[in-house]
């Protein structure tokens, strides 16, 4: 299946040879294929008036940029519904799409040109649409990536959310500008200048499954439960290494008391020369070292020490015998386990 798409003067495109308002079977039947969201006059008038309508209307308008020599004069889009119609954050009820925008980043390497971005996007079997913004010409890509979704996604997980969606496509992780990872961001509709007109293009594909807001909210609790999990634990790991009035502290005593290599001697670690080979290696090749300092490193990709750090004494312990959980660690060394 190939993008619809249209040059610059719609010729070719949306409304003469793209008719695709059926429901879509695959979609949850809760929702239609109703796609709403604000519109401000321009850059700056946040007032909000709110449009629903079939997707496809949406698309449709794709094939008609607003010829502009100033963007900022343009109309903008904010992909949400609204307890005032004013863009703003505090206002948001929920986001009803969430679009990236795809630029070269700081340093990083240039996104991929509108037309492979689209042919990337079509193999995922989303629902989509993509046009290029005001500034783009084709040897420095900008473009748009609207994702309508299936239900109302809350404002309070966007951030997260969005981050999930642009490393879930491997081409735009890097290109993406998190700056507009926030419920109430203005997104401008199609317009060109008038001397790069040439250059505009737009794709979509209106046929197919729409992120799932639900599937999103819950993944999005997860990374952040475990986040937050994960910062209270350096926490508290880094109270527990903190000597204790003046003295030294369990962990540093249980580092000071236990070599590293008895450690991995008993979890089944076998010493192969310089390196040790982990107990569940397939390759059958040595993969462990042990540091100067006494850390070790593992290169094996299935060993519970390889998390891209290097692990004392006390490190591997706990992630050995208590799954990284320095405070159960801590109070098996203290019952004597």
């Amino acid at each position: 299946m190939n993008p619809v798409k249209a040059n610059a003067t719609g010729e070719g495109g949306c409304r003469g040879d793209y008719k695709n308002t059926q429901r879509n079977p695959n979609l949850n039947e809760d929702f239609s294929q109703d796609f709403s969201y604000g519109v401000c006059p321009h850059a700056l008038n946040h007032s909000v008036h709110t449009v629903t309508g079939d997707f496809s209307e949406f698309v449709a308008g794709l094939a008609h940029p607003v010829s502009l020599t100033d963007k900022k004069q343009g109309k903008a889009i904010v992909p949400a519904v609204f307890s005032v119609p004013y863009a703003a954050n505090k206002n948001v009820l929920g986001l009803t799409g969430l679009a990236l925008d795809i630029e070269a980043q700081k340093d990083g390497p240039p996104p991929p040109p509108p037309q492979d971005a689209a042919g990337c996007l079509l193999g995922t079997g989303l629902t989509f649409c993509c046009w290029t913004t005001h500034g783009h010409i084709p040897e420095a890509p900008r473009y748009r990536i609207l994702f309508p979704l299936d239900g109302l996604l809350a404002p309070e997980y966007v951030k997260t959310a969005y981050r999930l969606v642009a490393e879930s496509v491997p081409p735009f992780a890097s290109v993406t500008d998190p700056s507009c990872w926030h419920a109430a961001r203005l997104f401008f509709l199609p317009s060109v200048h008038p001397e790069r007109a040439a250059h505009y293009q737009w794709f979509a594909n209106a046929a197919g499954k729409r992120l799932k807001a639900q599937r999103l909210t819950e993944a999005v609790k997860i990374l952040e439960a475990k986040a937050l999990a994960e910062a209270a634990e350096k926490r508290q790991l880094k109270m527990l290494r903190k000597p204790l009035g003046g003295g030294t502290s369990l962990i540093q005593k249980f580092n000071e008391t236990h070599r590293v290599e008895e450690i991995l001697l008993e979890a089944g670690y076998v010493r192969k020369g310089k390196k040790w080979l982990a107990p569940n290696s397939g390759s059958g090749i040595p993969g462990l070292v042990i540091f100067e300092d006494g850390r070790v490193y593992s290169h094996h990709s299935n060993d519970a020490l390889n998390d891209g750090h290097a692990h004392d004494s006390f490190g591997v312990y706990a992630l050995l015998w208590h799954d990284g959980n320095a405070s159960a660690a801590c109070q098996a060394i203290r019952r004597g386990a």
